[in-house]
């Protein structure tokens, strides 16, 4: 059951498909689902190639959008090199952190884009760095769970 295994790959993308879907749709009660996507710069990539400052990182990316967004629970999902189905060499290393993440009542959906860039950009300590970010309500849901 390996990712690299052409006969494996299928099945291990379903089960993870299923086991996602079942955790964000658990109390979601019709909210939709934000998915975020932070990028290291080029420059910083050599920083986090150690597991113990990637880890540091994301629990700061996560208390960033609880506190400041309204984030309740999440999935994270990280890569280490772009994704290869979009023109990404899977030989370089292009650190990136995916979340699928659901806000508390009450949160409008709609965030402040500009506002999230600059507070990601202030924990890297840097002033450019890459983030996007979409919401999808439930009838587009079922596709968003086999991104992650």
């Amino acid at each position: 059951m390996r990712y690299d295994c052409p006969d494996c790959a299928g099945r291990i993308r379903t089960r993870r498909t299923i086991r996602t879907k079942k955790r964000l749709d658990t109390g979601r009660d019709g909210r939709p689902i934000l998915y975020t996507v932070f990028t290291i710069p080029p420059h910083l990539r050599e920083r986090f190639q150690e597991r113990k400052q990637w880890r540091k990182l994301l629990r700061s990316i996560w208390k960033l959008l609880k506190e400041e967004f309204g984030g309740q629970y999440a999935v994270e999902a990280s890569h280490p090199h772009g994704d290869p189905r979009k023109g990404g060499d899977p030989q370089v290393f292009h650190p990136h952190a995916n979340f699928l993440w659901v806000q508390r009542q009450g949160c409008s959906p709609f965030i402040d884009t500009e506002r999230l860039w600059h507070r990601y950009c202030s924990l890297l300590g840097v002033e450019v760095s890459d983030v996007w970010h979409h919401y999808y309500k439930d009838s587009e849901a079922d596709e968003l769970y086999t991104r992650i």
